[in-house]
């Protein structure tokens, strides 16, 4: 899950990681993007990143992990009443195919891709 990744559940964090992520201005992957930015739900993210892993660049892969980072950590689509979405195999197993896809594109990764993402 996203433990092994060490995110930090800070809301100051999650918001700046948010302005930044929006204002991408990756070509290819800027609608991909936009759309992960909008989910706030652990099921809706999930099905995303299954549909359209295989085509993330470095910057959708960071997108979605901070979107799932948010949304199990409760800084995104909570209410006073909202609980934790609970650890489920679908987090483990988005969260293993999105690493799997970073270490796949890790040659393409330069300096300015770490310090933007």
């Amino acid at each position: 899950g996203l433990e092994m990744l060490g995110i930090v559940c800070d809301s100051a964090l999650t918001d700046a990681l948010s302005d930044k992520m929006s204002k991408v201005d990756d070509a290819g992957g800027k609608g991909l993007n936009k759309s992960l930015i909008k989910l706030t739900n652990l099921e809706d993210i999930c099905a995303m990143c299954d549909q359209n892993c295989s085509s993330y660049d470095h910057t959708n892969i960071c997108t979605a992990l901070h979107t799932l980072a948010k949304v199990v950590c409760g800084t995104v689509g909570s209410t006073s009443s909202t609980k934790r979405p609970p650890r489920s195999s679908k987090l483990d197993k988005t969260c293993t195919m999105l690493m799997r896809r970073a270490a796949t594109i890790a040659n393409n990764f330069t300096p300015r891709h770490i310090t933007m993402s």
